[in-house]
C-alpha cells in the first residue's frame, strides 16, 4: 500500500514521475546543443547570439511543453500565482528566442538549471512515499545540492555575465 492518499498527492506524484525524465531530457538536449558549437559559447559572440542547433531547438520545444503541462498541474492542485508566472515567462522567453532565432546559446545555458528538477522531484516523491531514511533520498539531496550550486550559482551568473558583456561591448562595437 502506497501512502499516496488524496488527489493532490496523486497529482504531484504523477508530476514528479514525469518531471524526472523530462527535465533530464531538456538538460541533455541543451548540453548537447551548447557543446555542438565549434568555437564554444564562451569564445564566440556569434554562436551565443545567432547560433542554431537542432538539439537546442528540441530542448526548447520540450521545455515549453513541459512548462505548459506544469501550469495545468498547478491549476489542479491550486499552486500560488508565482509558480504560474514563472512558467508563462519561460514559455514567452524561450518561444521568442526560438521564433526570432536569436540568443539560443544563452537560452540553452540558462535552461541547464532544469537539472535541479531531476533531484528535486525525486526528493519530493520519495518524501511523499515516506522514504526519507533511504540512501536514495540522501543521494537525491546531494544531487540537488551539487546541481543547484553548479547550474544556478555558477553557470547562470556566467551566462548572464556573457550576455551583459556582449550587450555593452560587442553590440556597441557592431553599431559603430
Amino acid at each position: 500500500k502506497l501512502p499516496l492518499i488524496g488527489m493532490t498527492a496523486h497529482v504531484l506524484t504523477c508530476q514528479d514521475l514525469v518531471a524526472i525524465p523530462v527535465s533530464g531530457a531538456i538538460c541533455v538536449y541543451y548540453l548537447r546543443g551548447v557543446l555542438s558549437f565549434p568555437e564554444g559559447l564562451l569564445y564566440s559572440w556569434e554562436d551565443r547570439w545567432l547560433g542554431r542547433s537542432h538539439d537546442i531547438i528540441y530542448g526548447i520545444y520540450i521545455h515549453a511543453a513541459f512548462s505548459i503541462y506544469e501550469v495545468i498541474i498547478y491549476s489542479i492542485v491550486g499552486k500560488q500565482y508565482e509558480f504560474y508566472l514563472h512558467h508563462v515567462l519561460v514559455v514567452w522567453q524561450y518561444g521568442t528566442g526560438l521564433i526570432l532565432g536569436r540568443l539560443l546559446g544563452f537560452l540553452a545555458c540558462a535552461g541547464l538549471v532544469e537539472v535541479t528538477n531531476v533531484f528535486l522531484s525525486s526528493l519530493s516523491m520519495m518524501g511523499r512515499m515516506d522514504l526519507k531514511t533511504s540512501p536514495l533520498y540522501l543521494g537525491a539531496g546531494v544531487g540537488l545540492y551539487v546541481s543547484y550550486v553548479m547550474s544556478r550559482l555558477i553557470l547562470l551568473p556566467i551566462t548572464l555575465g556573457c550576455l551583459f558583456y556582449d550587450i555593452f561591448t560587442v553590440m556597441i562595437k557592431i553599431e559603430q
